[in-house]
């Protein structure tokens, strides 16, 4: 570390980029795709995915020799199974493996549901399984009785849990036989612990709370995927909170995702939540190793649930929010932290095949945890859509590929808070046009209004002018409005067009903070510019007025209603809770 703001000089993490970057770059030239290839689906065409690389580094000993050591691991066995050995005295060691086979049937369906009225719980669900072949049929029914019988004896390490049901009854079916086995489920992990994908009712377990006031949500250490995981569980469990594991990633870690709305009522009409009020959908960590994302999205589902002042929000707004995209990136660039405590610890930054998640855009992605993000947008269809980002908090540079890596040719100084800002801004969509200009004046005057994060986006627009924008001003140039950097002019070659998905989301946005890698007051203040980002939002949104009309018309004979709502809402038209 040099004494100025973050920076610091380590030839140890140019290193780490050269062989982490450089890596992917010559897989990705050997792979590249065939012609043939180009016109094929996106979900179905060969992609370079070589894997991840993990350049771990430790600081040399004073007077001894650099050492280095290279690792290829493959991945693990395509089917489970028990490799067994075993020496007899004056005898060669024996080695057998099992294989356990993929099972898959030919039809699944839950036919029946039994709900316990006096419990107020689920007392069984059956799922009948169709099997095609008599061996799978067998296999299934092996496997779930030697499952039960384990059970019974207390020997099962991770039981199936799920809340408010007590047992499911699966039954085998083989032509004209069948089969039932009914397997317990115990309650969920610990308190506010999360579903698969059902939304975990936080309203019914008020072991969430914090006890006496005390903060959930850090915003001076890193949060990892467990740490991740956890948080929601708790946040889960306060009213007007939903929180549920929204997919599992490439190496099995869960994705959570939250739900924030009112009314919070055992039975509520998402369709009609979207439609009578905006949405607001924020995505963290994307590249796993910009992570302060995580801590201030979190804290400020914190607030919006526990702050009586920010929860008024939720009376005219709703929110959906995914804290950690990317958990095995975040998982890798946890466990360097030990090592490189400072520095940006880029291997963390895409998923576990070493490809970017953000443009695994097909229904069947590489990385499942890629899914996650399209679904929540398909099912709230937001008004506004934030994707999280950071940068390095130090100068970034790569020597050993002459100061040109192949990826990222830029002058990669700090360069304070700022955005791009994406929206339509055609004269001919005037209404597009205007809530766009109010939105960035809102973040600005926000983001302006804290006069530590004001001055500390002087100081590093002057520097970044000094060294870099005033030299390639076509190439590092500063788009100051409001005294904050929001990249919203058109760079590239095509224009913004109100197409389908920017008439439902008037404006996408990613925000870029100085994170990689943040810890302690460093990390607290990028927090504070962070919540005060979003709490610009939510008051654009709360002033914003969205008239909803409602139409009857008379189709086959029947009466049919619908409710439209405005998109873009008209900017600043009503009184709101404000920022």
């Amino acid at each position: 570390r040099i004494g100025l703001d973050e920076e610091i000089v380590s030839s140890l993490e140019a290193i780490h980029d050269e062989i982490y970057f450089d890596t992917l770059d010559l897989l990705r030239g050997i792979t590249r795709f065939d012609p043939e290839d180009k016109d094929v689906a996106a979900d179905t065409s060969r992609s370079s995915a070589p894997g991840n690389i993990y350049p771990s580094l430790h600081p040399s000993l004073e007077g001894a020799p650099a050492s280095a050591r290279v690792v290829l691991e493959d991945w693990p066995a395509p089917a489970p199974q028990v490799v067994l050995r075993w020496k007899e005295k004056g005898h060669e060691e024996v080695t057998r493996t099992f294989v356990y086979p993929s099972l898959e049937p030919k039809e699944t369906r839950v036919s029946r549901l039994v709900f316990d009225g006096r419990a107020g719980r689920v007392a069984d669900v059956l799922i009948e399984t169709e099997w095609e072949k008599e061996s799978d049929y067998l296999s299934v029914i092996d496997i779930a009785g030697a499952w039960r019988r384990l059970f019974d004896a207390g020997v099962v390490k991770d039981p199936f849990r799920f809340p408010g049901l007590d047992a499911f009854t699966l039954r085998a079916r083989h032509q004209n036989r069948a089969k039932d086995e009914r397997l317990a489920v115990v309650p969920a992990k610990g308190r506010g612990a999360l579903s698969d994908r059902g939304g975990d009712r936080g309203a019914s377990s008020p072991g969430g709370r914090a006890p006496g006031g005390v903060e959930i949500v850090t915003t001076r250490e890193i949060i990892s995927p467990a740490t991740a995981g956890e948080i929601v569980g708790r946040l889960a469990a306060l009213p007007g909170v939903r929180g549920y594991i929204g997919g599992r990633s490439y190496e099995g870690r869960e994705v959570p995702v939250l739900e924030l709305f009112l009314p919070f009522d055992p039975y509520v009409s998402l369709p009609r939540l979207v439609t009578v009020k905006p949405t607001l959908q924020v995505v963290a960590r994307q590249h796993a190793n910009e992570v302060s994302s995580t801590n201030y999205l979190l804290r400020f589902a914190e607030l919006l649930a526990r702050d009586p002042a920010t929860r008024e929000a939720l009376k005219s707004m709703n929110f959906v929010f995914e804290p950690l995209e990317n958990p095995d990136g975040a998982q890798l660039a946890f466990e360097m932290l030990e090592n490189e405590p400072f520095h940006s610890l880029h291997a963390g930054r895409y998923g576990a095949l070493g490809v970017d998640m953000g443009y695994q855009t097909g229904t069947k992605p590489l990385l499942p945890e890629a899914a996650v993000r399209k679904r929540l947008y398909e099912r709230w269809a937001p008004d506004i859509f934030l994707n999280l980002h950071g940068y390095p908090s130090h100068e970034w540079v790569q020597p050993f590929s002459n100061y040109t890596p192949y990826l990222f040719r830029d002058y990669w100084i700090p360069r304070g808070w700022f955005a791009y800002f994406r929206s339509v801004r055609l004269p001919i969509h005037e209404d597009h046009r205007e809530a766009g200009e109010a939105l960035r004046k809102a973040i600005a005057d926000e983001l302006a209004s804290d006069p530590v994060i004001a001055a500390s986006n002087r100081k590093f627009y002057a520097r970044y002018e000094r060294w870099a924008a005033r030299w390639a001003p076509h190439l590092n140039e500063l788009e100051i409005e409001g005294g904050v950097n929001i990249y919203a002019r058109r760079r590239g070659p095509t224009e913004s067009r109100l197409t389908a998905r920017a008439r439902t989301t008037f404006s996408e946005q990613t925000p870029e903070l100085m994170d990689e890698t943040a810890t302690g007051d460093w990390l607290d203040f990028l927090c504070a510019q962070g919540l005060a980002y979003l709490r610009a939002h939510v008051g654009y949104l709360a002033r914003a007025d969205y008239p909803v009309v409602r139409i009857e018309e008379e189709v086959g004979g029947r009466v049919r209603l619908t409710l439209v709502r405005k998109r873009p809402g008209e900017p600043g038209t009503r009184e709101g809770p404000g920022p």
